[in-house]
């Protein structure tokens, strides 16, 4: 199946037929090719959505069929932790609760933010996972125009937010989906 087959057929708005339809499935079957049959990590914060919950890990489990999964989220999600799938509780706005998650796993391959969308949630994710991410993987942040704020990405280029982007060894930013998905790699591929 493709991601975005297994993303319809699990409910979640990632694929092309539920609720907001994101259609994200369509650039992550491309972004995430080089990775589909490798023993892998992947870490998605943000795995509790109300409408349908531990969507994304059982689209993840399918399509990766040899990766750790691990999820991250607010409420406890213990219920979902499945072979190969293993969840933590934690605030994605606590720097000890992301801090934490490298205690369990220090390293990743794709880590997937679709947590609270909050913009201060995404920073916080980010500087102190990205470092995380081995040679050659990705970091990708869903829904970047936070609904209590302005709609735009700026935030995440503004000028102290870029200088430390640099800083983290970025080598190369993508926007996706008209500017609702960005993946930051630690390599140039």
């Amino acid at each position: 199946m493709t991601f975005n087959d297994l993303c319809n057929k699990h409910g979640t708005d990632k694929g092309d037929e539920v609720r907001e339809k994101h259609c994200y499935s369509f650039t992550y079957e491309k972004i995430f090719a080089p990775f589909k049959n490798k023993k892998i990590n992947i870490l998605e914060i943000g795995i509790a959505d109300p409408l349908f919950p531990g969507a994304s890990l059982k689209v993840l489990s399918e399509y990766f069929s040899k990766a750790n999964i691990f999820g991250f989220d607010i409420v406890d999600c213990s219920h979902f932790n499945i072979e190969r799938v293993k969840t933590l509780k934690g605030d994605a706005g606590c720097k000890e609760d992301i801090l934490n998650i490298l205690k369990i796993q220090s390293e990743f391959d794709i880590i997937i933010d679709d947590g609270s969308h909050l913009h201060d949630h995404h920073m916080n994710c980010f500087f102190n996972l990205f470092s995380s991410i081995k040679k050659g993987g990705l970091y990708i942040i869903e829904d970047l125009q936070a609904p209590t704020s302005e709609k735009t990405t700026n935030y995440f280029f503004n000028d102290t937010n870029k200088n430390k982007i640099k800083s983290c060894g970025v080598k190369k930013i993508e926007l996706y989906n008209f500017g609702k998905l960005i993946a930051l790699y630690n390599d140039i591929a």
